[in-house]
């Protein structure tokens, strides 16, 4: 009875917030969007890196929401997209139903219809400018993070609905990241993928991010090329953790420090979905400091299984 109520009440929680989120066109806010405020864009400091800066600190930081007040407009995000898109797939993996399958299959469509032009494969990037310390990113430039959330988003389509087209837009996504995406290092068996095509910074999650791309799709394509090149990613970021005894965020002081969801990735490694086994886990890393096993795909559908020691 207890289990049923939950049940009850965790549908009805989904419903209202699932409803809450379509009336706003899944359109909303990020914590670094701050540039995107027509107040700002309507002045001379939109040329200034150090005010762009100042100004992206003051949205993510204020005490409050200015937003509002700032002008900054509500707007659909790659990632966040993608992010819907993954929870419509599991909520139709649970119930089957066509509706849901035409729920999940709108939101896919809708992040397809944000795939960037213009490079060797399928991009996304973040609907704002973007100003670190170590770069400045205009509005619509490529990077990583919503590239490979996308990415796992269609293979989990893939998976879901057994249809090859997702899978290959997921594909196209790895020839992005092998030809666009710079190579702040490159070694014979290690590799550390940039942010995005016009850096060369070495920022773990975000190289991780990508070798989870090219695991996930090379064990549904049998390339093996391609999970070898995710094995490189990952050897990189252990070794180079390991050995500064530094986070799994980023190794580039440059970059400004990010929290949230960016550690939480990082943190994660990476996983490859419905392979049934996480590549590697923080908890691993941090506790083994001569090896590490990295197996990849033991599940039906990824019969590619690949071990290494990491050392």
């Amino acid at each position: 009875m207890v289990k049923s109520d939950m049940r009850a009440e965790l549908e009805r929680v989904y419903q209202t917030l699932f409803a809450w989120c379509r009336a706003r066109n899944f359109a909303g806010h990020d914590p670094f969007d701050a540039l995107n405020s027509r107040l700002f864009q309507a002045t001379p400091l939109r040329h200034s890196r150090l005010a762009r800066l100042a100004w992206t600190q003051l949205g993510k930081r204020a005490p409050i929401n200015l937003r509002p007040f700032l002008l900054v407009p509500h707007e659909q995000n790659a990632k966040g997209l993608a992010l819907f898109a993954l929870a419509a797939l599991a909520r139709f993996r649970t119930t089957r139903t066509q509706e849901d399958e035409q729920t999940a299959r709108a939101l896919l469509s809708d992040l397809l219809a944000h795939a960037l032009d213009g490079y060797h494969g399928a991009a996304w990037g973040y609907n704002f400018d973007w100003q670190g310390r170590a770069f400045y990113a205009p509005r619509g430039t490529p990077t990583i993070v919503p590239t490979a959330f996308a990415a796992r988003a269609l293979i989990a389509a893939s998976d879901a609905f057994k249809d090859e087209a997702y899978l290959h837009v997921a594909r196209s996504t790895c020839d992005f990241i092998r030809r666009d995406l710079h190579r702040s290092v490159e070694r014979t068996d290690e590799v550390c993928f940039s942010y995005t095509p016009l850096d060369e910074t070495r920022v773990f999650n975000a190289s991780l991010l990508a070798a989870e791309t090219l695991a996930c799709v090379g064990a549904r394509t049998k390339e093996t090329k391609l999970v070898e090149l995710a094995l490189h990613a990952t050897r990189y970021v252990v070794r180079a953790s390991r050995a500064s005894c530094a986070s799994l965020l980023t190794n580039a002081r440059s970059l400004h420090r990010r929290s949230g969801a960016d550690t939480n990735f990082g943190a994660r490694i990476f996983f490859c979905p419905t392979a049934g086994r996480s590549i590697s886990q923080t908890k691993t890393i941090r506790r083994t400091r001569t090896r590490s096993a990295l197996a990849l795909s033991r599940s039906s559908s990824c019969k590619l299984t690949m071990r290494a020691r990491l050392r």
